[in-house]
């Protein structure tokens, strides 16, 4: 009974197979050949040594379409036979390592390439495509001793511009500190030196105090050599004395390099006043105390006693130091309150008083809230005037 059932259905699949090809609904093997194209053309590159290891394979956009490859021939000609008319995009990839694989049209990722729309029937002929051979950065890392320098590494970013996983290259360091890092697209990048869990500090090329330093421009083909020192990380350490009885909660130590502006880094200072700011380059630094959340009517202070940074007392900090302060003592301040009336203003939430001294300096500022109240606590004693922007 089964097996009656089984041949019964198999009839009826043949049957309205026949009756789709007599209609017309389903092509015939004869028609769809019939309709099928071809795309060529001809890679450009005069490093490489034999073409015929490379593979140049057809994809369909949004899936429509058939797909194809080829093998190019010796002098870099392809032709990829038999392809359904449809919207290709034509990928080259080498499986020997001769050169990145890359997208017709546009770099390493299928986003940039060129969208190729072939009619039926049609043999495309696309322009000579030259090939990218890709960039290479290597060079060799000092590391200070007993520092395992097959923890840190460097990587490569490119810039916002690019999309792919080939923006971001990663090399762990050899023992020796030696690294070289290839296959790299042309393109804007941001190198850096990371220390890892090495205890060095890490470090951008070119040298800045910012993550990203300047972005370093590479070409196809160009071979960068750069070899860096990695130092170890100093700190800034000592202890506020306020007032009896006044918490320092909510103060903070920052950082900055002499003669820099920005803060190069900062740390929180603890319920008993002590401070201790790390990961730091020997250099010369200018340390700030400042109460962020200006509750506690502190006076901000720079190391050495001076309430701003142009007299301020600058640090020394050699490679490796835990440079030890002296005690810096702060001292609360007064307040000025007040209110902004005027006749032609409708909220005051963004209007900015600042306190200067008698000479035009800004000592402090505040913003005033919706209604034009304002308070500007930690106001160091002395002359001074009111000046609302």
């Amino acid at each position: 009974m089964k097996s009656a059932i089984r041949s019964s259905l198999k009839c009826l699949i043949l049957l309205s197979i026949l009756l789709s090809l007599v209609t017309g609904t389903v092509p015939s093997a004869e028609a769809l050949e019939s309709s099928q194209g071809t795309i060529s053309g001809k890679l450009i590159d005069t490093s490489v040594e034999d073409f015929t290891e490379l593979t140049i394979q057809a994809y369909p956009v949004n899936g429509r379409g058939g797909a194809g490859s080829a093998k190019p021939r010796y002098d870099g000609s392809f032709t990829l036979l038999n392809l359904m008319s449809g919207e290709y995009q034509i990928h080259i990839v080498s499986y020997t390592g001769q050169i990145l694989a890359q997208w017709y049209g546009g770099d390493g990722h299928q986003s940039s390439a060129e969208r190729i729309i072939l009619a039926p029937k049609q043999n495309l002929i696309l322009s000579d495509f030259s090939l990218v051979k890709g960039a290479e950065v290597r060079g060799k890392v000092g590391l200070p001793a007993g520092i395992d320098a097959t923890k840190a590494h460097v990587s490569i970013t490119g810039d916002d511009s690019g999309p792919g996983p080939w923006y971001l290259h990663e090399e762990y360091l050899k023992s020796d500190g030696s690294y070289s890092v290839k296959d790299i697209y042309p393109g804007k990048y941001w190198i850096r030196f990371e220390s890892g869990s090495s205890g060095a500090l890490g470090e951008p090329y070119p040298f800045s105090e910012s993550w990203r330093s300047s972005l370093v421009v590479l070409e196809d083909g160009q071979e960068l050599e750069v070899n860096v020192d990695l130092e170890l990380p100093s700190s800034i350490s000592g202890k506020l004395i306020a007032a009896p009885g006044v918490s320092v909660s909510g103060f903070y130590a920052q950082v900055h390099r002499l003669g820099e502006a920005g803060v190069t880094s900062s740390g929180e200072v603890n319920d008993d006043g002590s401070y201790s700011i790390g990961g730091l380059r020997a250099g010369d630094y200018e340390v700030h105390f400042t109460d962020y959340d200006r509750t506690n009517f502190f006076v901000d202070r720079w190391y050495g006693g001076a309430g701003n940074r142009e007299n301020t007392q600058y640090v020394s900090v050699g490679t490796n130091q835990n440079k030890r302060l002296d005690n810096t003592t702060i001292t609360l301040g007064g307040s000025v309150r007040g209110t902004i009336l005027s006749s032609e203003v409708r909220g005051y939430a963004n209007v900015e008083v600042s306190l200067l001294t008698t000479d035009g300096k800004v000592v402090v500022a505040e913003v005033a809230d919706e209604s034009g109240s304002y308070v500007v606590p930690g106001v160091p004693p002395g002359g001074l005037q009111d000046f609302i922007q």
